[in-house]
């Protein structure tokens, strides 16, 4: 899963760098892949994404503020193959100053970090967003 995410993230940082409004995943067809879409959908990163079923690929609709710059400045995966890193909700540090979020992968599922913090939940961080 770790290494779908990394190249997830990579085909998306490399698109932003070249102002593409659109870019196309070929194998995120994964469901921890596309409910990651779901909550970079939901907490304002991409403008949406849609899933083509014939061709087994995944739109990605990027999103850019009014002068061009892109809605997600850094990705950095925490948790990766060789280290995994687990944590209870009253240690997770909070993200600059409110801005980007962490997610989890819990019991309940993959969810953000104010979701885990609801719901009390503690759980492998995987990556965080800003």
């Amino acid at each position: 899963m770790i290494n779908q995410l990394r190249d997830m993230f990579i085909r998306i940082q490399n698109a932003q760098l070249k102002k593409y409004e659109k870019i196309r995943l070929y194998q995120p067809t994964n469901k921890n892949c596309i409910r990651v879409l779901e909550i970079l959908e939901k907490e304002g990163f991409i403008s949406g994404f849609e899933i083509n079923k014939e061709t087994n690929a995944v739109f990605v609709y990027l999103k850019y503020t009014s002068r061009g710059i892109p809605a997600i400045n850094k990705i950095t995966l925490i948790s990766k193959p060789g280290r995994i890193l687990s944590v209870k909700i009253r240690s997770l540090w909070n993200m600059q100053n409110g801005v980007g979020i962490y997610v989890l992968s819990t019991i309940q599922g993959l969810m953000t970090d104010e979701e885990a913090r609801q719901h009390n939940l503690g759980g492998v961080v995987l990556f965080n967003i800003y």
